[in-house]
């Protein structure tokens, strides 16, 4: 039996199964259906133009509903926790999509978002899980937190070009998700902003390619956790990557400016990361991934300490000959003990204290095979290096290691390779 609505100032029955909204209602209260557990189909007259806040929460056995032709606002946890819809179609002439709105609709498996839709909200489609499919308007400017947070069966994001802010866990632990696409952007728009853990723990992602996001900074654990993610695509506007921003990826094998894959080469000058216009690489920004073989950094890049702890499998580094450190014991390379190749791309004279006592000591200190290997253009070895910049002094201003911190660097060098001394005896 369908149950008609003429009039919203009286209560429904809290045990109706099928109603039919009659022409002339333009709103649905705030609440109106909340709690109809019996609640399975409705049909709502072309006279509506808004669904209250929570009107429809926790209807639990509603399958299907059809929506007003010129309905312009869905409230505030309009369909929370209707845990039977399958399908949604919302009607073009929508333009505001309030947060929560499908918030915990666990059987939800694919909506469409109208073309006039600018914002998704807060927690829209906060654990949806059977998601698979939704396309996101051109003309959408924020996607907000935890918009899809934990929607495990979406297969992929595309981002529009017209998007300037992606908010904190927005896409969150959408495991699914095997690429990620940003479209081509207008120069004259800012810069997206990324809020925290925007993609982390999407643990299918192989590949991301921000060339056309227009993203100068890669946020706070924005992948974190991405345990397949291989590749990474920057382009050069980008200058931060912050801290944990890749934590734990520990499938990745380059990240760079191009699609080459493999630039993993040192003996070919090839780098699995090359970033020569990042200019600061934030704590813990690559722990944890283990695959990167080799990184080249840069004299203008401000690197906080761990950036590269526990990248197990590193095996070369590239290091200018200075470098600004936020204090003496960054531990750039911590527990990194498989570096067996190592260049410092200057003369041993012109090297700054902070390379040779705080970054090319802490690598040696771990990885002994390099006290024997010329590390310089003009082919020094470590011990040499560290001589060299004490007789040159330092001519880059930074801060120099007190006679105790010397002492302690050269006993340790020389009880672990005594006869390097022959550098200085033959």
């Amino acid at each position: 039996m369908v149950y008609i609505v003429s009039d919203v100032l009286t209560p429904i029955p809290r045990r109706v199964q099928a109603v039919h909204i009659t022409d002339g209602i333009h709103e649905i209260p705030n609440k109106f259906f909340a709690d109809c557990h019996q609640l399975k189909h409705i049909i709502l007259s072309d006279d509506i133009k808004t669904l209250g806040n929570y009107a429809f929460e926790n209807c639990r056995n509603l399958e299907m509903i059809t929506l007003p032709k010129y309905l312009y606002s869905i409230g505030k946890g309009c369909f929370q926790d209707c845990i039977k819809l399958k399908m949604m179609f919302l009607p073009s002439s929508l333009q505001i999509l309030r947060d929560l709105a499908f918030k915990g609709c666990s059987d939800l498996r694919c909506i469409n978002l109208p073309s006039n839709l600018k914002h998704v909200g807060c927690f829209v489609f906060f654990k949806c899980r059977k998601l698979e499919h939704v396309t996101l308007p051109q003309q959408v400017t924020h996607i907000n937190s935890s918009a899809f947070y934990h929607c495990l069966s979406l297969k992929s994001i595309t981002i529009p070009g017209t998007t300037m802010n992606l908010g904190d866990h927005c896409f969150e632990g959408c495991s699914s998700v095997r690429w990620i696409c940003f479209q081509k952007r207008s120069s004259i728009l800012e810069p997206i902003m990324f809020g925290e853990c925007v993609f982390a723990l999407c643990e299918n992602l192989i590949r991301i390619n921000f060339t056309y996001s227009g993203v100068t900074n890669i946020g706070e654990s924005c992948l974190a956790g991405c345990t397949n993610l291989k590749q990474v695509i920057l382009e050069e506007k980008t200058n931060k990557i912050s801290q944990k921003a890749f934590l734990n990826c520990r499938s990745i094998e380059y990240i760079g400016y191009d699609n080459l894959v493999g630039k993993v080469c040192w003996d070919n000058n090839r780098y699995a990361m090359d970033l020569k216009h990042i200019t600061d690489i934030e704590e813990n920004a690559f722990e944890g991934c283990s695959k990167l073989k080799c990184v080249k950094l840069y004299r203008n890049q401000n690197i906080s300490s761990h950036a590269f702890s526990e990248c197990k499998y590193l095996s070369g580094v590239s290091l200018p000959g200075y470098l600004k450190l936020h204090n003496r014991y960054c531990n750039f390379f911590s527990n990194n003990k498989r570096i067996t190749m190592m260049k410092i791309r200057t003369e041993a004279k012109n090297i700054s204290f902070s390379i040779a006592f705080h970054v090319m000591y802490e690598i040696v200190k771990m990885n002994p095979i390099l006290l024997e290997k010329r590390i310089t253009f003009d082919g020094y070895f470590p011990l040499q290096v560290l001589v060299s910049v004490l007789i040159h002094e330092n001519r880059f201003n930074d801060d120099r290691p007190d006679e105790l911190c010397i002492i302690r660097v050269f006993y340790d060098i020389l009880r672990k390779a005594p006869y390097m001394i022959n550098l200085f005896l033959s």
